[in-house]
């Protein structure tokens, strides 16, 4: 018995230093990314938590009617939060209020580089490019990055502002799509394509002619 202990303790043989070392090494670099992983994500969620801080306090500063007042806590919110969209919408809001549209325009400008993490956003985004007249910016940002039914829709509704019907038509059949499954959806996205297809012309038998019309029909279409 003792000899096969004295065989069993012969045969385990110590770790090299250079190989300890780097097992030492590989996980303090694992520690290290980790923490400093979770030490990013605290310091976003502070940042997010100074602005909308900042936000509250101008809502209630434009609320009372003090632009000056919103127009500065809109600016430190967006300071400490750069991807903060409601940020930067409150302060373009407070700059188009005070005839700052130029200034506002490139609030916006700024939001779009770092503010837009999904299609809810562009699609808000959007909104407010096209409150301030930049219809075809608005359209041509929800083209880029919108693919959801509500983006979609949107984008509908402003190339019909702007009289691009066909366009307008193309967006809605395609937010039409994206709403499968969901029936009140369904059911809007419905209307507003035959809303769109009747402004475009296409209940018109004379310029649309079905694939069943006559060969005169046809020649009158053209």
């Amino acid at each position: 018995m003792r000899a096969d202990r004295r065989s069993v303790l012969r045969s385990v043989r110590p770790v090299r230093p250079a190989i300890a070392a780097s097992i030492l090494c590989v996980s303090l670099c694992g520690y290290a990314s980790s923490a400093t992983a979770q030490s990013s994500g605290d310091v976003r969620a502070l940042a997010r938590t100074v602005a909308a801080g900042y936000l509250d306090r101008a809502r209630t500063a434009e609320r009372d009617g003090r632009p000056i007042a919103a127009e500065g806590l809109f600016t430190r919110a967006v300071d400490a939060d750069r991807s903060f969209l409601d940020a930067y919408l409150g302060l373009a809001r407070v700059l188009v209020a005070r005839g700052r549209t130029a200034e506002a325009a490139r609030i916006l400008e700024l939001a779009s580089l770092h503010a837009l993490s999904n299609d809810d956003d562009t699609a808000r985004w959007a909104r407010a490019m096209a409150e301030m007249g930049a219809i075809d910016a608005a359209i041509a940002s929800i083209e880029h990055r919108g693919h959801t039914a509500r983006a979609q829709r949107l984008a509908a509704e402003l190339c019909a502002a702007a009289s691009r019907l066909p366009e307008a038509l193309a967006h809605a059949r395609r937010s039409l799509e994206l709403t499968a499954g969901d029936p009140d959806a369904e059911r809007d996205a419905r209307r507003l394509v035959r809303a769109l297809a009747l402004l475009v012309g296409e209940g018109d038998p004379v310029r649309y002619p079905g694939a069943g019309a006559s060969a005169f029909r046809r020649l009158l279409a053209r």
